[in-house]
């Protein structure tokens, strides 16, 4: 597709994707590791030190779960297997861009992680620094394909409502890589060139393939990467995230009182 002439402006949505397919492709196994992440956030909430969980393993923690073990456990298994098949060879928060490592062999994840790498938390160590950064760049990956469908493809200029991140669905998520696309591709996006001599051709139908890309990315949302969930831990401050007074400004439009009403307010005070 590279080798047609203005592919980038016929079919302006595939070629975005096309670009940095292996990449997108990552964007479905945010569902898993969310569902895991807020399992730990309403089970700990200033329900465990901080030494505590990097003391206690993740296998130590599934121990002591007892009647809950086996739901943790499914999502802990959900999250190690989303976890090893991401491919992505760094991700972003802010001006921080760690390497994405993964220090143990899959089999030692549980025996060897400690509990705080998979808390979400953002004070005062970096413990799970790398679980955030890779959350936020698999939401902002979304969000880039979100936003260059409305303002390039549909050419939407109003702003769009964001899903918080503890919110999402597996349908909110893209769910497309090279399999999928290779699918798709062979059920509905090719002929055969039966002309002599060119059996072996396949004829592509870009039109087809461009007008599947557009039903996808149609229904996907934009992530609000700004409020990710975190977990505070006991006998720490509470008021660590970021509360509904620090965004006041933002969530209320903010107007001059009027002379009279500062008038009031300037008499009442004075009279206390």
């Amino acid at each position: 597709m590279q080798n047609l002439p203005f592919a980038d402006v016929i079919y302006p949505l595939t070629t975005f994707l096309l670009k940095r397919l292996d990449d997108y492709a990552n964007i479905r196994y945010l569902y898993s590791i969310m569902e895991f992440s807020k399992y730990l956030i309403n089970k700990y909430n200033h329900r465990i030190q901080r030494n505590d969980a990097a003391i206690l393993t993740i296998e130590g923690a599934l121990q002591k779960e007892g009647v809950d073990s086996q739901t943790m456990r499914v999502l802990c298994n959900q999250f190690i297997d989303a976890w090893y098949k991401i491919n992505l060879s760094s991700v972003r928060l802010g001006c921080q861009a760690p390497k994405f490592v993964r220090p143990y062999h899959r089999e030692e994840f549980i025996n060897k992680t400690s509990l705080a790498c998979v808390l979400l938390n953002k004070s005062k160590d970096d413990s799970s620094f790398l679980l955030i950064a890779c959350i936020h760049t698999l939401a902002e990956l979304q969000n880039e394909i979100v936003a260059y469908f409305r303002k390039v493809v549909v050419n939407e200029t109003t702003s769009n409502t964001r899903v918080f991140l503890n919110a999402i669905r597996p349908e909110h998520l893209l769910q497309l890589g090279e399999l999928e696309l290779t699918k798709k591709l062979l059920k509905d996006s090719f002929v055969i060139n039966y002309e002599y001599g060119q059996g072996r051709d396949l004829i592509y139908d870009y039109e087809e393939i461009e007008s599947e890309m557009r039903n996808l990315v149609s229904s996907l949302c934009l992530f609000n990467t700004e409020n990710i969930p975190m977990l505070n831990y006991q006998f720490e401050l509470y008021n660590e995230n970021s509360s509904l007074i620090t965004n006041i400004r933002r969530r209320i439009p903010q107007t001059l009182l009027s002379t009279v009403d500062r008038a009031k307010f300037k008499s009442l005070l004075v009279r206390m």
